[in-house]
């Protein structure tokens, strides 16, 4: 499913681009790669000129890797570092009635959405838990207090995972320290339910107008 999203989106971004790269206006390039934001998998995308030198690009400031040199494109396109295991990537000839005048170049995550937000969310939890857990340790006439929250916020974390269903909340059960890691948590849980839906419903519209 992501590399046919890859090419749709690839084929549109490239015939879209025809006039632009013919007349130099990396302005309208530059709107053309805009429309990625809406796509979560989106690593990076390039635009090169007929001679293969880089015309403009576009990095997704949602996606880390772990090697700067899969998040940027490079000045020429031979050095770019492509069929990455951390990625899956495609090149677009902008070639209009045969004639080159560039290519499109996209890179991917090859992971769901789902899975990488679910990885934010542990990481996230992981560390409220370590912070409770260090709470425990200094403040010991107090565990029972901090234990059973720490129990319901695993078990809600545990729901959500199962149930993938990120509208699940923890109950805030007091408006202290904890009480307000619990709220940080479903505040956590709020940002992301809101970009996973803005996300699905961007990729829905672009599926609509790549069918058209």
């Amino acid at each position: 499913q992501i590399t046919k999203n890859l090419e749709a989106i690839g084929e549109v971004i490239a015939e879209q681009s025809t006039a632009s790269i013919a007349f130099k206006d990396k302005t309208s390039l530059d709107n053309n790669l805009s429309t990625l934001k809406a796509n979560y998998n989106v690593i990076k995308a390039c635009i090169y000129d007929v001679d293969h030198v880089l015309i403009t690009s576009y990095s997704s400031p949602l996606n880390q890797v772990n090697n700067l040199d899969h998040a940027i494109c490079p000045k020429m396109m031979a050095t770019l570092v492509a069929n990455s295991s951390e990625h899956i990537d495609q090149y677009f000839p902008i070639k209009p009635n045969n004639q080159f005048l560039g290519t499109v170049y996209i890179a991917f995550q090859n992971t769901s959405i789902m899975s990488r937000i679910f990885q934010v969310i542990m990481y996230s939890a992981a560390a409220l838990i370590i912070s409770i857990l260090l709470t425990m340790l200094l403040a010991e006439k107090i565990q029972n207090k901090i234990f059973l929250p720490i129990k319901k916020l695993t078990k809600t974390i545990q729901k959500i995972l199962h149930q993938d269903d990120l509208s699940i909340r923890a109950t805030q059960e007091s408006d202290d320290e904890i009480g307000e890691l619990t709220n940080a948590f479903n505040q956590l849980l709020n940002k992301s339910e809101t970009k996973y839906n803005s996300l699905k419903s961007s990729e829905e519209q672009f599926r609509k107008l790549t069918a058209l």
